[in-house]
């Protein structure tokens, strides 16, 4: 248990000092963080237009 607890805290210790080194890390993260939320929806848009061309093309079939 107390190697793992150890472990645990090396491990916390090595991830905060990583950020901190970087100038400005607010400029470079943001972007890439909107840019791949954004990109995670593009799949969605895409179902919902085909969904929708779906629908009109059946609607003018219909007499």
């Amino acid at each position: 248990m107390a190697g793992a607890h150890l472990r645990g805290r090396r491990d916390d210790r090595r991830g905060t000092g990583g950020l901190s080194s970087v100038p400005r890390v607010d400029q470079y993260l943001l972007p890439l963080v909107a840019v791949a939320v954004a990109l995670s929806f593009l799949p969605i848009a895409v179902e919902l237009r085909r969904g929708r061309q779906a629908r009109s093309r059946k609607g003018d079939r219909q007499p």
